[in-house]
């Protein structure tokens, strides 16, 4: 199998840059490509409510986007820290989720999820804020309906404590390091510039077919060792190379 790619769309919430999720929207439903777009159901954010509000009603727009295909993810609860753990893939220095207590974790994953019913959107499928979630979040998501979650250093889907994680390696669209796996590319459209979208748009129309969607993904699971080792080492080889030309993941 040859490689494959997943677009992820994080931080969209009704205070996000419209434009560029506008201009990405359009190019993405001319190719036939269908984003996994990481939703924060009560954003509280102080740096994502600093940008412009939603031009028209926001969860109108994610109700289409679900009606139309797209895949609709549960990016934590109000998108805030509440302690300096890195979780279990250790990438952050803190975190919305990890560390706190079970019962804790249980109750703001449930209210997260009960916004997004009250909206009409369907989901079983979470985006942990700044990659940082450990085994009491899996639990928790469990127990909360939750089945799949977009992380992990893999070169295939791969399951920890009962919840299937399909791996996120990299932030800039580009040719993957190897020819096989599932690479999913998560963008920030708050922080992105014109030209970084404009060679994101040139990718997707240039690597459309390659595309797929994200529930195509999670349903390839690899329960090989080696699996996540070359993940691992290919993430670390991705952003080694990433550095060199300016683009850190």
């Amino acid at each position: 199998m040859s490689a494959r790619y997943i677009l992820r769309l994080d931080d969209i919430a009704p205070n996000m840059h419209w434009e560029n999720y506008s201009k990405l929207r359009n190019c993405a439903d001319r190719l036939g490509v269908a984003p996994l777009i990481a939703v924060v159901p009560d954003n509280r954010d102080p740096f994502l409510l600093d940008n412009p509000v939603c031009p028209g009603n926001f969860w109108d727009e994610m109700r289409e986007r679900q009606e139309s295909g797209w895949k609709l993810a549960m990016h934590g609860y109000q998108h805030l820290p509440h302690t300096t753990s890195g979780g279990i893939l250790g990438l952050a220095y803190r975190s919305e989720f990890a560390g706190l207590p079970a019962d804790e974790q249980l109750e703001k994953l449930s209210s997260g999820r009960r916004i997004l019913e009250s909206e009409g959107i369907r989901t079983d499928t979470f985006v942990a804020p700044g990659h940082s979630f450990d085994a009491s979040t899996e639990r928790a998501l469990l127990e909360c309906g939750f089945t799949t979650m977009s992380d992990g250093f893999a070169l295939y889907p791969y399951v920890t404590n009962g919840i299937v994680h399909v791996p996120q390696l990299f932030s800039t669209p580009r040719r993957p390091p190897l020819p096989l796996g599932v690479w999913t590319f998560c963008l920030h459209l708050n922080t992105m510039s014109r030209d970084r979208l404009a060679r994101t748009i040139r990718f997707l129309e240039h690597e459309a077919d390659r595309f797929i969607r994200f529930e195509d993904a999670a349903g390839t699971v690899s329960l090989s060792v080696a699996n996540r080792v070359a993940g691992t080492l290919t993430r670390r080889l991705g952003v080694g190379l990433a550095s060199l030309v300016g683009k850190s993941d």
